[in-house]
């Protein structure tokens, strides 16, 4: 009898550590150049209508954001600058971004790299 009752409990068990699967996450960069009207300037990365990621920084500033994986479009000061980002294909094998991994979006101004992720510019 023992062993019915364990059998049921060791599988539910298994299936609860291992199942879960990772966020499917990409690291987007935006500086806003010197033609950027507005200091400090608001940034919203959105997909949709929904904001997935922002910050307030300064123009020739970048910053590196984690976002979920799709395209992305960005604002600056409620004006958007454009859009980056990865394909997204439900099918194929998902592998974690490296911190050297950032679709990046910049203006006249800005620094020639990105930040790494979770690296910042001051």
């Amino acid at each position: 009898m023992r062993r019915r009752l364990l059998l049921p409990v060791l599988v539910l068990g298994l299936a609860a550590c291992g199942g879960a699967d990772q966020p499917r996450v990409q690291h987007v960069a935006f500086c806003p150049g010197t033609s950027t009207t507005g200091d400090p300037v608001q940034v919203e990365c959105r997909q949709g209508d929904e904001v997935v990621g922002a910050a307030t920084l300064s123009t020739g500033t970048a910053v590196t954001v984690e976002v979920p994986v799709g395209m992305v479009d960005i604002y600056a000061n409620g004006a958007r600058a454009g859009s980056v980002g990865l394909p997204v294909d439900a099918d194929a094998p998902y592998t974690s971004p490296g911190p050297a991994d950032v679709s990046s979006l910049s203006g006249p101004g800005c620094p020639e790299a990105a930040p790494a992720w979770p690296d910042q510019a001051p």
